[in-house]
C-alpha cells in the first residue's frame, strides 16, 4: 500500500461495498487485477522459467495487497488461500455481501424511503447512487433515469419545491445528471443564504435591529417598551409634558 493512502479496510459487511471499489482501483493501478479478476492466469511451465517468474511475483504482490486491506476477523475466510488472489477475492465477496429475496426488499425499502436529512446533498446522492448500484450489481434491477430522478425529487425537502415545479417543465427534465445539477446547485444557494444570515446576526448593528424587530414583535404584555393601561397600550415615550404626567397618574388618557 502506499503511504498515507485512504484504505478501506474490510471489517464487516458494512464496508464491503466500498472496500471492494478502492481495493479493485487499487489493484488496477498497480497493473494487478488482471491477476485477482482471473483474466491472467499462469503460464506454462516451471517455477524457474521467466514468463512464471514474472506471474508468482505479480501473484504474490496482489495477495498480500488484499491481505493488508482485511480486519483481523476476516482473515479465516483467506487463510488457506494465499497462493490464491482470485480465491481469496471471491471468498471475501461471498462472505460479506448478503444476496437474496429479503436482502432485495431491505435495498429497495432503503432506497425508496432514504428521505434527505442533510446536511450535506451531495452525499445523500450519493447514498441514492450506492443502493441503486447495488440493485444493479446483486438481483440486475436496473432503474429506469425516471425512476431514479423521481426517488431523489421525492425525498427533497420543502425548500426545494420551486426547483421541482421549474424541473418538471424543463426539457432536460429526464436526465439524470441535468437534474442532480440543479439540485446541488439550489443546495449550495441555500447553504449561502444560511451562511448570509449567521453573518448577519453575527453583525453587532444588524443583530441591534433584529433585536428591535424581535421586541416589536413581541406581545404589549411581554414587551417592556411598552406600558400596558387596561386595553389601550400605548409607547410611553410618545407622551410629553402634561399629557405624560396625566397619563402616569390617571393610567388612560382617553378621557384627557
Amino acid at each position: 500500500m502506499v503511504k498515507g493512502e485512504d484504505v478501506v479496510i474490510l471489517t464487516s459487511a458494512e464496508d464491503v461495498d466500498d472496500w471492494e471499489f478502492k481495493t479493485r482501483m487499487a489493484l488496477k493501478g498497480k497493473g494487478l487485477w488482471d491477476i485477482v479478476s482471473g483474466t491472467t492466469t499462469r503460464p506454462n511451465g516451471s517455477d524457474s522459467h521467466k514468463p512464471v517468474k514474472g506471474y508468482l511475483v505479480r501473484r504474490d504482490t496482489a495477495a498480500a495487497e488484499i491481505v493488508a486491506r482485511v480486519s483481523r476477523n476476516q482473515l479465516a475466510h483467506i487463510r488457506e488461500l494465499e497462493d490464491d488472489p482470485k480465491a481469496m477475492w471471491d471468498r471475501l465477496i461471498a462472505m460479506n455481501r448478503a444476496v437474496g429475496p429479503a436482502n432485495a426488499r431491505t435495498l429497495w425499502a432503503k432506497f425508496n424511503d432514504r428521505t434527505y436529512r442533510g446536511p450535506m446533498m451531495a452525499e445523500h446522492i450519493a447514498g441514492k447512487r450506492s443502493l441503486a448500484g447495488k440493485l444493479k450489481c446483486l438481483y440486475n434491477d436496473e432503474l429506469s433515469e425516471a425512476q431514479f430522478i423521481s426517488c431523489i425529487i421525492s425525498s427533497l425537502p420543502i425548500e426545494y419545491d420551486t426547483l421541482v415545479e421549474s424541473l418538471e417543465a424543463d426539457l432536460e427534465g429526464e436526465n439524470v445528471e441535468h437534474v442532480i445539477g440543479h439540485i446541488l446547485h439550489k443546495a449550495a444557494d441555500l447553504e449561502e443564504k444560511k451562511k448570509l444570515a449567521v453573518t448577519d446576526l453575527a453583525d453587532p448593528d444588524n443583530a441591534a435591529m433584529v433585536g428591535a424587530a424581535h421586541q416589536r414583535r413581541r406581545p404589549l404584555s411581554e414587551n417592556p417598551m411598552f406600558q400596558v393601561w387596561g386595553v389601550w397600550p400605548l409607547p410611553i415615550t410618545l407622551y410629553e409634558g402634561e399629557l405624560a404626567r396625566k397619563v402616569a397618574t390617571c393610567g388612560s388618557c382617553r378621557d384627557c
